[in-house]
């Protein structure tokens, strides 16, 4: 791993990697990788995209370990305003809440995120699976603040966030 990487740049690029790796097992299937690092980059093509990935897979393993996404991340990131070549702005973009909320989403992009909220996979987000993703993103809310997240984005007042208004508190 590279050892010019902040300790910022560190916990802002673990917290990412927890965001994708939705099982908990330390890895994230390639074509899903592909897919997020396209979704960060608009100008990536798909073969330059598989290129990428191809290059970070060291091991040749069809999954990207930790250390592997932060040598991508890295490599993705074009301009050298910090130690390790990450712009403190390109790490914002992996802080979920700060990026949802500055940047219109391709649809693909908004299932892909609702489904990292999602994991039960019944398309709704409860209060439960809100606070299960928040703890893994570093956030240790009260029942207070994640029943205040509920109320806000859940307009028919069922209880749960279902994708339409996921999306639009999005928008």
């Amino acid at each position: 791993m590279n050892d010019k990487v902040s300790e910022e740049e560190m916990t802002t690029l673990k917290r990412a990697f927890q965001l994708y790796d939705q099982d908990n097992d330390g890895i994230i299937n390639i074509d899903e990788f592909k897919i997020i690092i396209m979704s960060l980059n608009k100008n990536l093509d798909e073969a330059t995209a598989t290129a990428i990935v191809k290059e970070v897979d060291k091991n040749n393993d069809c999954v990207i370990d930790f250390d592997e996404f932060v040598c991508a991340m890295i490599r993705l990131s074009p301009y050298s305003t910090t130690s390790s070549g990450l712009k403190h702005h390109d790490l914002q973009k992996w802080n979920p809440w700060s990026h949802f909320i500055n940047n219109k989403y391709e649809e693909d992009e908004l299932i892909e995120c609702f489904r990292a909220f999602d994991t039960n996979h019944d398309g709704l987000i409860s209060r439960t699976e809100l606070d299960k993703v928040m703890r893994k993103l570093g956030e240790q809310l009260s029942q207070k603040d994640l029943e205040d997240m509920i109320n806000e984005a859940d307009t028919n007042k069922d209880g749960y966030i279902d994708y339409e208004e996921f999306k639009r508190l999005l928008a």
